[in-house]
C-alpha cells in the first residue's frame, strides 16, 4: 500500500539524515543506560532525540511513527524523573522499538507502507509503565545529581522559590515559513531548563506542522533565569518575546534588558560583595584584607592582591573571579546590527558544500585515469631521457612531466582524502549487536572500542562492516565464556571484546580481541579430521599456526550446540574471503585460557592499489603490495622437494614454492628469461600461510588503478582484477587467496614437479 506524507524531494534527504541521526543517538544512549542506570544527564540526551524524532515525523505528517517515538518519550520521561527504574527488559522493548522505527523512517524514502505493527510495541511500552515492580518510589530530584550551581544573577525570590511558574508567551513572525518548527524550538529549549507545566497550543498541534502564531508556556524553571532567557532569545524569526512580564523581544529586536542584567551596580562591580557572595571568603577575611590596604604607603593595594596577601584565596580563584567580573562588567549587547554582522561572518566561515556520493565516484575514477596517464608519461620520459640524452627539449619536458605527476599526486591526496570517513560509522552499531548476543547467551560482556575516528575509503567501509559482524558474534559465541566458567577460571565475571582501529604504513589494522578461554587447537584438529578435511597424520604433523587456520575452512565449526548465533561452520571462511577480496589480509592469534585476537590489515582505499609489478614470459602481472612479505633471488638449485612439493629454506624455515607460469599453465620456456642464471621469487602471506611465487623478472612498485574485469569473464579464479600500465598493457592483479587453493589444487595432482629444472 503507497502512502504519501507532507514533505519534499529536497526535503527528504534531510530528514533521513536527522532521523537516522537521532536513532543512533537512541541505540547507543540506550546500550549506556543499560550499564548507568543513574545517570540522569544521558537519559536527558536520549529524552531529547525521542523528543526530536516525533517532532520531525509530525511535521511531515507520520502518524504511526508519531504513536509510536510518543510512547517511547513518555517511557524515557519516566525515567527521567526518576518514576521508573531502566532494567534489561525494558531496555530490549525500548531498543524493539527502535527496530521499527528504522522501517517507519524508510517508509518515507519508497512511499509503501512496512508491515510494522506499531501497537504491540506501543503497548509494550505503557505495560511497562505501569509496571509496579519497575516503578520508583521516592525519586530523587534532578538536580540532586548535578554539580552545585553557580551563583547567577537572579533575585533572591527566584533563587529561594523553585517552585514559582513563570509565564511565557511568544508571538511568531507571520512571515515564518515554518512558525510550528519554530514553537517546537521554544519546548526544546525550556526542556532543558525545567518543567512545562501548561502549554497553548498543545504539542500535539505543533507537530502536526500546523501554523502557530502564538505560544503561551507557564514555566517552572530548575536553572536560573536569565539562562532560559537567554536560550530563548536565540531562536530565530519570534516577533515578540515576553518572559516573566519581561520583554526580551520586541519587533524582532533583542532588548538591552536581556544583556544587562538587573543587578544593583554595586554587587556587579565590587570584587569583595562578588566574592563574599560567593562564600570564597568570610566578612572578616575581607575586613582583614581592607585594614591591609589602608595601611600600605604609597599605590593602593589592590584588594584581589590583598585578599591574597592576608591568604584568604589563591591566585588561581582571584583569576577566576576576576575574569566573571569582568564578563559582568561588560555584557556582550546584542543588536540587530551585530546580530547581522554575525550572520554574514558565520556565512564566510562556512566553507563546506554538500555534494553527492556519486560525483565523488566519477571524481575518483578521474583521477584514476589520470594517475595512468601519469604512468604512461614517465614511462615516455625514460624512453626519451635513453634516446635523446642531453637534450634541452627533452630535460624540459621530463621537468614538466615530474611536476604533472607531482601535482596528480597531490590531486589524488586530495580526493582520497574527501572520500575518507570515520571507521565509527561501522563501529557505532557494535554496542547494540553485542548486547543483544550476550543477553540471547546469557553472557556478561562490555565491548569497548578504540580509534573510532581513524579514517578510511568509503569503498572500504562499506565492504568491512560483514566480516567486522561474523568476528564479533564469533567472540561473543565462541570467545567468552559463561560467568559461571569464567568465575570458576578465576577471572572476572564480565568479559571483555576490544575493538580497536589505527594507521599503520599506509594500511588500516583493525582488531577484534576478547579475553574468553582462546583457541582449543587440538579440538580443532579433531574436528578438521572428523570433517575429512584432513588425515589424522596431518594433523599430527601439523604446526600450530597450520592449525589455527583450519578454522577459516568451510564447514568446519568447533561450538558444542548449533545456535542461531554460530555452529554452522558458516562465516569464518566468508571472512577471508571477504578481506582477502579487498586485497587485504586477517591473522590470528590465541593464548589458551587468555583470549584470542583477530587482525584485519587492509589498503585505505579500494580504486587505486600500490603493487609489485612481476613479469612471467611477456605478460606483467600486479601483486597487491599489502600480502607481499619480502622478495627473494636464488639459483635453481636451491629449489628442493619434500613430499613431492617444491620448497626453498629461507632463514631455517621451508618455504613452499611454485612457479606462476605453472599456476597459470602459460606455455613457454619460463625458467631464467632475464638470462642471468638466477629464479625471482616473491614470498606472500595468505592469513598465516606464506609461500613463494617464482616469476622471471621484478619489475618494480607502482600504484595501479582497478579495472573490474568484464562480466563476459566472470570470476577467475587467482586474479581479482585489471589495471592499465603506463605503456598501455594490460596487468592481470593476482588474487593471492586464489592462488593458494590452485596451489593446493595442483598439489593434489602432483603437477609441482615440472617445477624443477631438468
Amino acid at each position: 500500500m503507497s502512502i504519501n506524507f507532507d514533505i519534499t524531494e529536497e526535503e527528504l534527504p534531510i530528514f533521513r539524515a536527522e532521523a537516522n541521526e537521532q536513532l543512533q543517538i537512541l541505540e547507543e544512549g540506550l546500550v549506556e543506560l543499560e550499564r548507568q542506570t543513574s545517570n540522569l544527564d544521558l537519559v536527558q540526551v536520549l529524552f531529547r532525540a525521542a523528543h526530536t524524532l516525533k517532532g520531525s515525523a509530525g511535521m511531515i505528517g507520520h502518524k504511526r511513527m508519531v504513536d509510536l517515538t510518543h510512547a517511547l518519550e513518555n517511557l524515557l520521561d519516566g525515567v527521567r524523573k526518576q518514576t521508573l527504574t531502566p532494567t534489561p527488559e525494558m531496555i530490549d522493548i525500548m531498543l524493539a522499538s527502535l527496530d521499527s522505527l528504522h522501517q517507519l523512517v524508510d517508509e518515507v524514502s519508497t512511499g509503501e507502507a512496512s508491515p510494522v505493527d506499531i501497537n504491540i510495541f506501543v503497548q509494550q511500552l505503557h505495560e511497562i509503565m505501569h509496571t509496579p515492580s519497575l516503578k520508583t518510589d521516592h525519586p530523587i530530584p534532578a538536580q540532586s545529581s548535578a554539580q552545585p550551581a553557580k551563583i547567577s544573577p537572579q533575585s533572591p525570590a527566584e533563587i529561594s522559590d523553585p517552585s514559582r511558574l513563570i509565564k511565557i508567551s511568544a508571538t511568531i513572525n507571520p512571515d515564518s515559513i515554518a512558525s510550528a518548527a519554530r514553537a517546537f524550538q521554544i519546548v526544546m529549549a525550556l526542556q532543558d531548563f525545567g518543567e512545562i507545566v501548561e502549554l497553548n497550543p498543545p504539542i500535539s498541534i505543533i507537530e502536526t506542522a500546523a501554523p502557530v502564531e502564538n505560544v503561551t508556556i507557564e514555566f517552572q524553571p530548575h536553572k536560573p533565569l536569565e539562562e532560559v532567557k537567554k536560550a530563548l532569545a536565540t531562536i530565530s524569526e519570534i516577533q515578540e518575546l515576553v518572559v516573566d512580564d519581561q520583554i526580551l523581544i520586541f519587533n524582532d529586536q533583542i532588548q538591552e534588558a536581556l544583556s544587562q542584567p538587573k543587578l544593583p551596580e554595586k554587587k556587579r562591580l565590587q570584587l569583595g560583595d562578588l566574592l563574599l557572595e560567593k562564600q570564597l571568603i568570610t566578612p572578616e577575611q575581607l575586613e582583614a584584607a581592607l585594614a591591609l590596604q589602608q595601611s600600605q604607603s604609597g599605590p593602593a593595594l589592590p584588594l584581589g592582591q590583598a585578599l591574597v596577601s592576608v591568604g584568604a584565596i589563591t591566585q588561581e580563584v582571584l583569576d577566576e573571579v576576576l575574569n566573571e567580573q569582568s564578563q559582568q562588567k561588560k555584557p556582550p549587547l546584542v543588536t540587530p546590527e551585530t546580530e547581522s554582522t554575525d550572520k554574514n561572518r558565520s556565512k564566510g566561515l562556512d566553507k563546506t558544500v554538500r555534494t553527492s556520493v556519486e560525483r565523488l565516484d566519477n571524481l575518483m575514477n578521474l583521477i584514476g585515469e589520470l594517475i595512468t596517464d601519469r604512468n604512461r608519461m614517465n614511462q615516455l620520459r625514460r624512453d626519451l631521457e635513453v634516446q635523446y640524452r642531453g637534450s634541452a627539449q627533452v630535460e624540459a619536458l621530463s621537468e614538466t612531466i615530474v611536476h604533472v605527476g607531482r601535482i596528480t599526486d597531490m590531486l589524488q591526496s586530495e580526493v582520497m582524502s574527501i572520500r575518507m570517513l570515520p571507521i565509527s560509522n561501522v563501529f557505532n552499531k557494535f554496542p547494540r549487536l553485542v548486547r543483544d548476543l550476550a543477553r540471547k547467551a546469557e553472557k556478561q560482556i562490555d565491548l569497548v572500542m578504540r580509534g573510532e575516528d581513524t579514517e578510511l575509503d568509503r569503498s572500504v567501509i562499506e565492504e568491512i562492516s560483514d566480516p567486522l559482524i561474523h568476528l564479533i558474534r564469533n567472540a561473543v559465541d565462541h570467545g567468552i565464556e559463561t560467568p559461571a566458567e569464567r568465575l570458576a577460571n578465576g577471572k572476572p565475571e564480565r568479559g571483555i571484546i576490544m575493538l580497536t582501529a589505527r594507521h599503520e604504513q599506509g594500511r588500516i589494522f583493525i582488531t577484534v580481541e576478547d579475553n574468553g578461554h582462546g583457541i582449543d587447537v587440538e579440538r580443532v584438529k579433531a574436528k578438521a579430521v572428523e570433517k575429512g578435511l584432513i588425515s589424522q597424520a596431518e594433523a599430527d604433523a601439523m604446526e600450530k599456526d597450520e592449525a589455527i587456520d583450519l578454522i577459516f575452512r568451510s564447514g568446519l565449526s568447533t561450538a558444542k550446540v548449533i545456535s542461531d548465533v554460530s555452529g554452522r561452520g558458516v562465516g569464518m571462511d566468508i571472512v577471508r574471503a571477504n578481506i582477502e577480496r579487498l586485497n587485504g589480509n586477517v591473522q590470528v592469534e590465541t593464548w589458551p585460557g587468555k583470549g584470542t585476537q583477530f587482525t584485519i590489515i587492509l589498503p585505505l582505499t579500494l580504486a587505486i592499489v600500490p603493487t609489485l609489478l612481476v613479469k612471467v614470459t611477456n605478460q606483467t602481472y600486479a601483486i597487491p603490495l599489502v600480502t607481499v612479505i619480502e622478495t627473494l633471488r636464488i639459483k635453481p638449485q636451491e629449489i628442493q622437494t619434500i613430499n613431492g612439493k617444491p620448497v626453498i629454506t629461507l632463514r631455517d624455515h621451508v618455504l613452499p614454492v611454485t612457479r606462476l607460469s605453472n599456476i597459470f599453465e602459460i606455455d613457454g620456456d619460463t625458467q631464467n628469461q632475464t638470462g642471468d642464471g638466477y629464479d625471482y621469487i616473491v614470498v606472500v602471506r595468505s592469513g598465516k600461510t606464506q609461500f613463494g611465487i617464482i616469476v622471471d623478472e621484478l619489475i618494480g612498485e607502482e600504484e595501479v588503478v582497478v579495472k573490474s574485469l568484464s562480466s563476459v569473464l566472470g570470476d577467475v579464479i587467482g586474479v581479482s582484477s585489471a589495471a592499465i600500465l603506463g605503456d598501455g598493457q594490460v596487468a592481470l592483479i593476482i588474487d593471492i587467496q586464489g592462488i593458494s587453493k590452485l596451489i593446493n589444487q595442483f598439489s593434489e595432482r602432483n603437477i609441482h614437479a615440472e617445477l624443477m629444472p631438468n
